[in-house]
């Protein structure tokens, strides 16, 4: 029916009234507010739909209260039955919730209490001789009726038809009455009829105006080549805006091939290895090894270009393989004598020898 919540854009508060837009509780949750009951008033009543409901005689709440007449008096609806039927795992009412006209809570197996967010049905027992009816606990005896006399509604005056809905065209203008001259009272009826009426208006014939179409921006698609010219679609739609009424389609292509990446693509050069590097030979003579290294710098791989193909590190290589030289020691010579200081009597003399028997 279009009804919207209360709350923001309507100037009623949230979360009170049966159009909120959150589970509610408390004998206010029953209730219409203003706004939303205008909103329901005016659908009806709307001079399409011609709806009636709203004239009906309901009649006022009979005192006291007929208990035969509530659901929650039978067995089937009490409020064991009424937690069941919500929800399958619940075992009964809550009983350390007080207020179950207004907020039904309910338990589970456990013992644990959970809300239902709804109101106990009329008849529901909620304490000793007394019953819930629209979201109070009442007394279901002896309850007297409202002081005062029975005042029915009466309209007040038709308010001036509005301006014409549409500025051109058929339209609707409407004017509206409130069931307040006066106001029903201590069980009055309501005002008998409708609280806005409507009548066709004309103020003269819609223009159509022709819209010739627009091009959107051209749209790129993914280029063939990264460098060296390629390939790619631009594409566009006649939506920039769409031709209407009659207007004319756009001119032109909606779908175009150009060339893209059109710089030079840079040289492959493939890597070379630089010149073997060796390390120290791990012997002088006799055969020993070393290692050797080369880095692919020679040059380095550019644009693409592959890396250099073979290892850059190789060890176990021969080095020193000559003989090496025996080692020969030192020996004397013989002695060799110098000539005696004296011919006769002491004299003395001088010995020497070399290292090179053999050397």
């Amino acid at each position: 029916m279009g009804l919207e919540h209360d709350g923001a854009p309507t100037s009623c508060q949230d979360g009170v009234n049966v159009m909120s837009s959150f589970r509610t509780n408390g004998p206010e949750s029953f209730l219409w507010s203003t706004c939303s009951r205008q909103q329901f008033t005016s659908f009806l009543c709307s001079a399409f739909l011609g709806g009636s409901c709203l004239s009906d005689d309901q009649g006022g709440s009979d005192f006291p209260i007929d208990p035969s007449d509530m659901p929650g008096t039978t067995s089937m609806y009490n409020s064991d039955e009424q937690c069941r039927l919500i929800r399958g795992d619940f075992v009964g009412v809550c009983t350390s919730h007080i207020d179950i006209c207004g907020h039904l809570a309910c338990r589970f197996g456990n013992g644990r209490c959970a809300g239902t967010g709804v109101a106990a049905v009329d008849g529901t027992e909620c304490g000793n001789g007394q019953r819930c009816f629209k979201g109070n606990c009442v007394t279901s005896t002896g309850t007297q009726p409202p002081t005062g006399g029975v005042i029915n509604g009466g309209w007040s005056e038709w308010s001036p038809y509005g301006q014409c809905s549409q500025t051109c065209g058929l339209g609707l203008w409407t004017r509206t009455r409130q069931c307040n001259n006066p106001v029903p009272q201590n069980g009055g009826q309501q005002c008998a009829g409708f609280p806005s009426e409507s009548q066709t208006c004309f103020i003269e014939p819609c223009r159509t105006v022709a819209v010739d179409g627009g091009w959107t921006a051209w749209q790129f698609g993914p280029c063939s080549r990264t460098c060296g010219g390629g390939q790619q679609t631009i594409t566009r739609s006649c939506t920039n805006p769409a031709p209407q009424n009659g207007g004319l389609n756009c001119v032109g292509n909606s779908n175009e091939a150009i060339t893209c990446n059109t710089q030079i693509c840079p040289t492959v050069v493939h890597g070379g290895w630089s010149d073997w590097t060796y390390a120290a030979c791990s012997r002088s003579c006799g055969g020993g090894t070393q290692t050797r290294s080369r880095s692919c710098t020679n040059p380095p791989p550019q644009n693409g270009g592959s890396q250099c193909t073979g290892s850059s590190f190789e060890n176990g290589i021969l080095c020193n393989t000559e003989a090496c030289l025996v080692v020969v020691h030192g020996g004397w010579s013989d002695w060799t004598y110098s000539a005696c200081s004296a011919t006769c009597g002491d004299g003395t003399q001088t010995r020497s020898r070399t290292c090179t028997n053999p050397p």
